[in-house]
């Protein structure tokens, strides 16, 4: 196992701190529980055995424990590969066994806080704190008991736990007292290390310092110069206290100095602690021995010093360099005055103190003085002689006056132990007071970030408010547009369906066409009918999706300048309220005593009493014109109701005759075409006759009598619609003009396409059928004829003008 040290924060109780997540003791219903375990420290090694623990919780609990060092700038000190116990799952009565080694050095030791940290293992999230100490090993050398079952503490706010006292729980022993060994040894056998046998040679010096503060005598030991020895001794120093008894009073575990190997020139640099009071100091030695180890022998005497106490408070030197001295009988460095050493500081009382010693010594002196009094007034002769002798005035004012020396040396001892706690009280109150000052300057940057937090919460909580009054608005004109889609698709399904008598006109007329033999220009008219119907088809379609969508835009620019203007209205409110909420946080973001007074001052000049008046009527009013439009809307409603009825019905009677006009039409058209057709071939077959008997008979004088002829009517079917009935009659010869029967686009009259058709002059067409020939009538013509165009109005032309009529009303 690795003894080495890691340093590091301690993740769970880091993340406890940050989230604010501390189990304090009134979380608890009874201690937190117990814990089993022993600490200690030797040979540079501090040693903690964890055993068994009983802690507070539920069963289901998991504990484990970790165990590590604690200095004051919260960093951790943790064994390297042993920070913690194992898990014990579902047991609050875990029985640890475990053990963790923390080899430092005593120095860094004392300047940290032990910690014993038990948590609930929790895979799901962080682990629970559940109970834990935390010790201060300031005094860990100086624990009497070294095994104890310690209450286990709730957690502090920096995430380890609270801390206990050591010296409640471990009890401390700071001074042992026994023989020191060496001396007794060299003085039982007679081995003392006297002046003379150093001869001419020095024994040395060493440099050393004393202070007593907060009730404890600091002695530290620095180097020793010019040893008396050899260069292959290895010195080390005892220091202790030794008392009149002969007994000696040594630091626990912390006795003598570290072996210095092969020199007479030890930097010892050690310091040692006695905690004992100024009186019982003053009545011992401090001693200083510096001996050479010996692993085969016993050790030797080299060198030492033996300072009395007694008037250690006077020192007027307290770090010197002092000459050391051989060895006394007792086995003890030889003793040095010590006020050829440190010097002794001359001291006076004060006038207060005097006058209580002087009044205490007139009140003895009155006793006395009435104790001869008393004397004086007994009888000088008795029948019984007695024989007595008065008392030693001179003696008795010796033991006053060393009563008074005693109180005086005592007082010196308290006074001074006074001023070293002044001091000490001093320096807290001078770290307290940069504390508060620190803590004060913190708190002040915090109420001016938490006065920036509540300004920025006041003005996102104005514009939450705009934004939900803009979000309402909004709703509402969802609503509003919604209303009128619906308005506008009820209006687009109450217009008559005009496609389904367009589609059933267009199935009849393809259904002739078909009917229609395919002959030479016959075809050619079939695709043009085809093809202007398509055109004035798609025609109507655009011309109704343009009224269409010049309506749509129309709406579409009156509601995105309504829009606008809403949203413009909206800016300005928001606005206004903002300027109004600037106001009010000016006036509270000031700190003045008027503050109050300002916002009052706002309010009863923005009357908002009367202006929420004002509102509250408003509304009433609004409600009231609503009433009323929903009222006219109903009657409106009922009307339009009773006219849009009346409206359908109409469209659907013009619909029914319109199907029926359309039917006897295309009844009438299938009738007659078949008459048509065979007057159009019959007129080609005598132009083409006519045309090769021309070319290629010769020329002959004919007498023409009379003849009686069928006058042929050729009627075709031009591209762009139209129909045209031919005529041929005359009574002179003239040059026949070869032509197809046909009439062409370019010898229709103008205005056939354009002109329109109504419901009236079908009449009129068939009265013009009917005197155009295609009954059996004939007609007394010459050989030869001219033709002339009958302008009539097609099929496809007189279907087309419909459209245009119908196209307005839709």
């Amino acid at each position: 196992m690795s003894l080495s040290i890691e340093a590091k924060y301690e993740e769970n109780a880091l993340q406890r701190k940050e989230q604010r997540k501390i189990k304090k003791a009134s979380d608890y219903k009874d201690l937190p529980g117990t814990l089993d375990f022993e600490v200690h420290y030797s040979n540079g090694c501090l040693t903690v055995r964890l055993r068994s623990a009983k802690l507070a919780g539920k069963r289901s609990q998991d504990p484990y424990a970790l165990v590590y060092l604690l200095a004051d700038n919260g960093m951790c000190y943790f064994q390297n590969g042993n920070n913690q116990t194992r898990t014990f799952d579902k047991n609050i009565e875990p029985n640890f066994n475990s053990t963790f080694l923390f080899q430092l050095s005593l120095h860094d030791i004392t300047n940290k806080s032990l910690v014993v940290a038990i948590w609930d293992e929790d895979s799901k999230s962080h682990d629970d704190y559940m109970a834990g100490l935390t010790m201060s090993l300031k005094n860990v050398i100086f624990f009497r008991d070294k095994r104890v079952n310690i209450n286990l503490m709730h957690q502090e706010f920096n995430g380890h736990p609270a801390e206990v006292s050591a010296e409640k729980w471990f009890g401390i022993q700071y001074i042992e007292e026994k023989i020191e060994m060496n001396a007794k040894g060299r003085a039982d056998r007679g081995k003392i290390q006297t002046i003379e046998k150093y001869g001419k040679v020095n024994p040395g010096s060493l440099s050393i310092k004393l202070d007593y503060t907060d009730g404890c005598l600091m002695v530290h030991v620095g180097s020793a110069k010019q040893l008396a020895g050899k260069r292959s001794q290895d010195p080390y120093a005892f220091v202790y206290l030794h008392g009149q008894n002969g007994m000696s009073y040594f630091q626990v575990g912390n006795n003598r100095t570290k072996t210095h190997d092969k020199t007479v020139d030890p930097e010892f640099n050690h310091d040692f602690q006695f905690r004992m009071s100024m009186l019982d100091i003053a009545s011992k030695s401090l001693v200083v021995a510096i001996w050479d180890e010996d692993s085969n022998s016993k050790d030797d005497y080299m060198a030492g010093i033996r300072l009395s106490m007694k008037q250690f408070q006077f020192f007027e030197h307290r770090s010197v360099t002092v000459a050391l001295m051989h060895q006394a009988s007792d086995g003890h460095p030889i003793e040095v005055p010590s006020n050829k050493v440190f010097g002794i500081t001359s001291t006076s009382w004060d006038l207060k103190t005097c006058n209580n010693k002087l009044v205490s010594f007139i009140d003895r002196a009155r006793v006395l003085a009435e104790a001869y009094e008393i004397k004086g007034s007994l009888p000088s002769m008795l029948k019984e002689t007695t024989s007595l002798m008065p008392p030693d005035a001179g003696k008795l004012f010796d033991l006053e006056i060393e009563k008074l020396r005693g109180l005086v040396n005592g007082s010196r001892s308290e006074l001074m132990s006074h001023r070293i706690t002044l001091d000490k009280l001093k320096n807290e109150n001078r770290h307290l007071t940069e504390s508060y000052q620190n803590f004060e300057y913190s708190l002040k940057e915090k109420h001016q970030t938490l006065y920036g937090l509540e300004i920025r919460e006041t003005e996102l909580s104005a514009k939450c408010s705009s934004l939900d009054y803009l979000k309402e608005q909004i709703r509402v004109l969802e609503l509003r547009i919604s209303t009128e889609r619906a308005r506008v698709n009820k209006g687009r399904n109450t217009f008559p369906d005009f496609g389904e008598d367009l589609r059933r006109s267009e199935s009849h007329f393809h259904e002739s066409t078909l009917n229609m033999p395919s002959v030479g220009g016959i075809s050619s008219g079939s695709n043009k009918m085809e093809t202007e119907m398509q055109q004035y088809y798609v025609k109507i379609s655009t011309e109704y999706l343009l009224k269409m969508r010049a309506s749509l835009n129309k709406a579409r620019d009156r509601y995105q300048q309504n829009y606008k203007l809403f949203i413009g209205k909206i800016e300005s409110d928001a606005d206004e309220i903002m300027s109004l909420y600037d106001e009010i946080i000016k006036e509270r973001s000031s700190k003045s005593s008027l503050r109050k007074t300002g916002l009052l001052d706002i309010e009863r000049s923005r009357a908002y009493e009367q202006r929420i008046n004002q509102l509250r009527a408003d509304i009433r009013d609004v409600e009231i014109r609503i009433g009323n439009f929903e009222g006219k809307l109903g009657g409106l409603d009922s009307n339009y109701k009773t006219q849009f009825g009346q409206l359908d019905e109409d469209l659907n009677g013009l619909k029914a005759k319109l199907r029926a006009l359309f039917v006897q039409f295309t009844e009438y058209t299938k009738t007659r075409y078949n008459q048509i057709n065979e007057v159009s071939i019959y007129g080609q077959l005598l132009d083409y006759e006519e045309g090769r008997i021309r070319e290629n008979r010769p020329v002959r004088k004919v007498t023409v009598s009379e003849s009686v002829v069928r006058s042929s009517q050729v009627t075709g079917m031009s591209i762009g619609g139209n129909v045209s009935s031919s005529y041929g009659h005359g009574y002179s010869e003239i040059p026949k003009r070869k032509e197809s029967g046909y009439s062409s686009p370019s010898r229709t009259p103008d205005g056939t396409l354009d002109r329109g058709f109504h419901l009236s002059e079908l009449d009129h067409l068939s009265e013009s059928y009917r005197e155009s020939g295609f009954s059996n009538s004939t007609r007394t013509t010459v050989q030869s004829r001219s033709s002339r165009s009958s302008t009539g109005s097609g099929y496809v032309g007189r279907t087309s003008a419909l459209f245009d009529n119908i196209r307005d009303e839709v």
